[in-house]
């Protein structure tokens, strides 16, 4: 079935949005209509076909509950229309985003921060402009800044293929009209006409750390957001930054602000994304990374996960992340995939908490 963007939404929300976004577009005020594009793009999802009905809810004492009548459910990322949908209001959808950005909005006036938003690099750099912001591919905008000019570096890239965000935007990019660079999107898609392998999202991902390299001041740190389930993703990466002028400093964990459907309910679902914190400096003598086997470490990890999880049970993801500060600041990663094998094997499970030894 060829979906286009328009079958998102019954007809009835199609044109109220049309009209919406029409009067929109005619407000001449620029940050005004900047403004409500914002409220009008927050509110599409749950304006669409893909808010489906929730006839139940989650387990509770081990019992799905019945809920009393159909309630509206959110909208799952994604392109999907269930069978059973509801049709929200367009106004109501736009009305209730406009008076949280519009509190948010207020929130943000009353601080002491001034933001001023320069056009070039130069300003950046040479002035008392403190925001410049780019809509374009890493790799093409650090190019731009000079050697050894930036004190401070976060990133946050796709982690490997746990979510197309290109291709997730097609539905706000066509209200927008926006027209992205699908090609020089660092990620691992599915979609076989994108050739998007993990080939060359770590070629990609390679150009950017270099440019973060050549960018970053010498002994300033650069902050890396990233997890991953799959085992050749963190291998490859920390190949990669071990083969440039970064030491690793300090790694943390901190839970997303929302989880997904997926989060929520999947026993071995990721909660957390790491902060992995690298300084620029030359070192002569850097360890590599080394891959150890969980099989032939296999007592002392087993005595890590005991002692982690005595007394009180513990999530797969929690037991990862924990494994992962611990071995990582040693220079050293292990395979997800034969540790979830060693759990199976070697601990009990009561619903999604991992309790003890077999």
């Amino acid at each position: 079935m060829d979906t286009k963007v328009y079958n998102l939404f019954t007809p009835r929300n199609l044109l109220a949005l049309s009209i919406l976004w029409k009067e929109i577009n005619a407000i001449n005020d620029e940050n005004i209509r900047a403004f409500f594009k914002f409220c009008f793009t927050a509110s599409l999802g749950q304006a669409s076909k893909m808010v489906f009905v929730v006839k139940r809810r989650g387990k509770f004492n081990g019992k799905t509950r019945k809920t009393p009548k159909k309630e509206v459910g959110s909208w799952v990322i994604g392109y999907w229309i269930p069978k059973e949908h509801f049709e929200i209001n367009v106004w109501n959808c736009f009305e209730n985003r406009y008076k949280k950005i519009l509190k948010a909005k207020k929130i943000q006036n009353k601080m002491n921060y001034i933001v001023r938003e320069g056009s070039r690099i130069e300003n950046l750099l040479f002035s008392d402009y403190n925001l410049l912001l780019f809509k374009k591919p890493a790799q093409d905008v650090l190019k731009v800044f000079p050697d050894n000019s930036i004190d401070y570096v976060i990133t946050d890239p796709p982690h490997g293929d746990r979510q197309p965000y290109l291709e997730l935007s097609l539905m706000w990019n066509s209200w927008l009209g926006e027209h992205p660079e699908y090609e020089k999107e660092i990620v691992i898609s599915d979609s076989k006409e994108r050739n998007k392998n993990t080939e060359n999202y770590f070629q990609l991902l390679k150009e950017v750390f270099q440019e973060i390299e050549r960018v970053l001041k010498s002994g300033h740190y650069f902050s890396l957001m990233f997890n991953s389930l799959d085992d050749n993703t963190w291998i490859n990466l920390f190949s990669i930054i071990n083969n440039l002028n970064f030491e690793l400093i300090n790694v943390e964990t901190f839970e997303y602000s929302a989880g997904s459907v997926v989060q929520d309910t999947r026993a071995g679902g990721l909660k957390t994304d790491f902060i992995l914190t690298f300084r620029k400096t030359l070192i002569k003598d850097k360890n590599k990374i080394d891959v150890i086997s969980i099989n032939q470490e296999a007592d002392v990890i087993i005595k890590l996960i005991e002692k982690y999880i005595q007394g009180q049970g513990r999530h797969t993801y929690q037991i990862i992340n924990y494994l992962t500060i611990y071995f990582i600041k040693q220079n050293k990663l292990f395979k997800l995939s034969d540790l979830f094998k060693l759990l199976q094997r070697e601990f009990k499970r009561d619903g999604n908490l991992w309790v003890g030894r077999r």
